[in-house]
């Protein structure tokens, strides 16, 4: 995720930065050491554990090399040798949050149950030794798991106030307007991010439709699947008011361009989009979440 490159690229500065993941991290050779966990084709119920077993062997394979070792849990993907754990996202609040509301497998359901009850095992071992982005995660963490609020330091994630700025709309915003063929004087919901349908995207497509308004546009930045959304997108969305942007390292300049962040996710757990649309200036339109409350 961007936060963690960020977090790699400036602690890169003093110390020597090794990642243990299934694919390259988003970052130059120069910031990490890159050591590939898993290359097996495998269904994801079956890939997470396997995962967990390769990465906790490769730590102690490797610990005299380390000083200090981060997991990060998400959807119960934790290493069993981790000095700190990284609480990222709580599965089994995510699955109350979508439950009924999204069309998920079964399968995943009784996956994040067997995962969420193997983190509680491990979580419980390292009291003291836990960190979460938000005092929402921590909450759901010491409610899903049987832990403390003691048990568990809130380390916010931060903003480039810099980098992110009201000032940038002066600078960027008539250039990326003039971009993405989009009209001075039109209003633009801007949607960053990915997993979509979690963020529930197609709300946010969909009141295309339902305002009719042709000076609204939706600019969305980032990746995620069409194919996800096509069950929930109505058929009378006019696409022409809709610009598509891949991820871009330049983000600060499309919030430039927007007039409203809009943000209709089912589970945030710090949602950084936030806090960068907040120091850019715009409005931020978002359900009440862990991360978005703070």
């Amino acid at each position: 995720s961007m936060d963690q490159i960020e977090i790699c690229t400036r602690l890169a500065k003093e110390h020597e930065i090794h990642v243990i993941a299934d694919s390259p991290p988003f970052m130059p050779p120069e910031v990490a050491t890159w050591y590939r966990c898993c290359d097996w084709q495998a269904p994801r119920a079956l890939k997470l554990p396997l995962f967990i077993a390769r990465s906790s062997a490769m730590v102690w394979g490797l610990r005299d090399k380390f000083d200090l070792v981060v997991a990060q849990v998400s959807e119960g993907c934790l290493n069993f040798n981790a000095d700190v754990i990284d609480v990222h996202g709580i599965s089994k609040r995510e699955t109350a949050n979508t439950k009924g509301e999204l069309r998920t497998p079964p399968i995943k359901y009784w996956q994040w149950n067997v995962y969420g009850a193997y983190t509680e095992h491990l979580l419980r071992r390292r009291p003291g030794r836990i960190i979460a982005h938000s005092e929402g995660v921590r909450q759901d963490t010491c409610l899903h798991f049987g832990l403390l609020p003691s048990d568990i330091a809130v380390v916010p994630l931060g903003v480039d106030l810099e980098r992110f700025s009201p000032e940038n709309r002066e600078r960027h915003g008539s250039q990326v307007r003039r971009e993405l063929n989009i009209p001075e004087g039109a209003f633009v919901m801007l949607f960053v991010g990915a997993s979509w349908l979690r963020k529930k995207l197609h709300l946010v497509i969909n009141s295309l439709a339902v305002m009719k308004n042709a000076h609204i546009y939706l600019v969305i930045v980032g990746q995620g699947s069409m194919a996800e959304l096509g069950p929930y997108l109505r058929d009378d969305i006019d696409w022409d008011k809709v610009r598509f942007v891949p991820p871009a390292e330049c983000i600060e300049r499309y919030y430039a361009v927007g007039d409203v962040l809009v943000l209709p996710s089912s589970y945030e757990t710090f949602s950084r989009v936030s806090y960068e649309a907040a120091a850019a200036g715009l409005p931020v339109l978002a359900t009440k979440l862990p991360g978005i409350e703070d």
